[in-house]
């Protein structure tokens, strides 16, 4: 059976395992860290890695991994308006599920209408 490293630089490019690790297969310490997590540059749309001895690296793939995941906002390149509206009708579900009104029904009972209400309201 064939294997594949991917974390390993070829042809300029790498598949990004973890953006907390400053390592790559063979070598220790690879990459700029900061604040923890692998310096990344965007040019053109495109992540950028920066290793040590100053070049860049295509970065394929970011991977991140655990407390990482709320980078991935800043990383976006596009947010298209489907996006921000699907993760407001998140954060309203989240809410609506979560939180008792005065009399300590749960508002969730009256999401469907209250969603619907925000559908009409945004077109």
């Amino acid at each position: 059976m064939k294997t594949y490293e991917l974390n390993i630089v070829r042809n300029g490019t790498i598949f990004d395992l973890a953006l907390s690790d400053d390592r790559i297969a063979g070598k220790l310490a690879y990459w700029v860290m900061e604040n923890g997590i692998k310096k990344i540059e965007i040019l053109d749309a495109r992540p950028y890695l920066l290793a040590l001895d100053g070049e860049k690296v295509r970065a394929l793939t970011l991977h991140f991994q655990g407390g990482c995941k709320s980078l991935m906002r800043f990383y976006m390149t596009a947010r298209p308006l489907s996006f921000r509206l699907r993760w407001v009708a998140l954060v309203v579900k989240e809410v609506l599920s979560n939180t008792m009104n005065a009399l300590g029904v749960r508002l969730r009972h009256y999401r469907k209408g209250f969603l619907k209400r925000m559908r009409r309201m945004l077109g």
